[in-house]
């Protein structure tokens, strides 16, 4: 960036705020392009190129890629990059396409604890995998992730003086909002819920239900599905549970991957047995999905594009100082450049 004329430094070596905003909104503009390639190849293993294409640009721009991990360089945006690479790997072992490399799973699992902590939901989940499935690739795994981690625990304690930074100690911040409140918030709440934000999840684990029988990655929907569901508890424990300043369910960008993955699952299910059959059930399917997914692309575009739903925290009130505001379905964020 710098070699392009974008330095976080004027030229008298003072700090320079708007340069690094600029090399922050880059890079994560290009990690997420080329998260969107990765998911490509993933569902290339069983779909063909247009169905690929048309599901990978869908996750681009009907998730918080679009909204929020790509707007700017948050913790999440570096850690659903790694786990792309990791569902890849997960995937082409699974159908037999290239052998697991454990050394380089550790690895990639191991960078997305150190860039967040949440993601160790998924490294404990796909560590169990493992010892259920893949026994023999555990020793090479658990010594590399070993390393790892010696090698950030003298980091911390040389740094810190401490095991392990602060904001690793996750436990600090639990047990401080009411569970339920936080879970349904994280859900359904008009400006920090999932399933608002992002709907045409209805319609991806309506595929994956309807037709469990015909996945083809019933292993990986399954690990897809318990990390979803921690990290949707894990996050809902935390305080403060709605994300800070943000836009929309900020907290559930890093299980976006695994809901990429199920997808993938569900849509080769569904056109294997049920897409070529044009009945009416069947075109009812098709008009709901399109309608969820254009709503959905709908709302990431007025986060991604619109200021308005950026100023929605700090006006008429700042929303750490009124975290109520989340559930006002008057004035929900994601329409803040109409409702005031």
């Amino acid at each position: 960036m710098n070699a392009l004329g974008v330095s976080a430094a004027n030229a008298d070596g003072t700090y320079n705020p708007t340069g690094e905003i600029t090399i922050q909104a880059r890079l994560a503009a290009l990690l997420m392009a080329i998260l969107s390639v990765v998911f490509y190849f993933t569902s290339r293993f069983v779909l063909p190129l247009s169905w690929s294409a048309g599901l990978a640009l869908s996750t681009a721009l009907g998730t918080q890629i679009w909204s929020t991990a790509s707007r700017a360089l948050w913790s999440e945006t570096w850690g659903i990059f790694l786990l792309g690479f990791v569902v890849l790997m997960l995937v082409a072992n699974e159908l037999g396409k290239w052998s697991l490399k454990p050394g380089i799973l550790a690895t990639l699992l191991a960078w997305t604890y150190f860039v967040r902590p949440t993601f160790s939901v998924a490294i404990v989940a796909i560590t169990i995998y493992l010892i259920l499935f893949y026994r023999p690739c555990l020793f090479a795994y658990a010594a590399t992730g070993a390393a790892w981690l010696a090698a950030f625990v003298a980091y911390s304690w040389f740094h810190y003086r401490q095991l392990l930074p602060n904001y690793y100690l996750v436990y600090h911040h639990f047990g401080t909002t009411t569970f339920w409140t936080a879970l349904s918030g994280n859900l359904i709440s008009p400006s920090r819920g999932l399933l608002v934000f992002v709907p045409i999840l209805f319609f991806v684990f309506y595929l994956v239900f309807r037709y469990w029988s015909a996945l083809e990655l019933t292993r990986l929907a399954v690990l897809s599905i318990v990390i979803v569901v921690t990290h949707l508890i894990v996050v809902s424990a935390h305080s403060p549970w709605y994300g800070g300043h943000c836009y929309g369910p900020r907290y559930s960008t890093g299980v976006v991957p695994w809901f990429f993955l199920l997808g993938t699952s569900a849509v080769t299910a569904w056109r294997k047995q049920g897409f070529s059959r044009r009945t009416l059930g069947h075109r009812l399917e098709i008009l709901l999905g399109a309608t969820l997914l254009l709503i959905s692309v709908t709302i990431q575009t007025l986060g991604a594009t619109e200021h308005a739903t950026w100023l929605w925290n700090s006006r008429p009130v700042n929303v750490d100082e009124q975290p109520d505001r989340v559930w006002d379905w008057k004035h929900p964020q994601f329409l803040a450049k109409w409702v005031h």
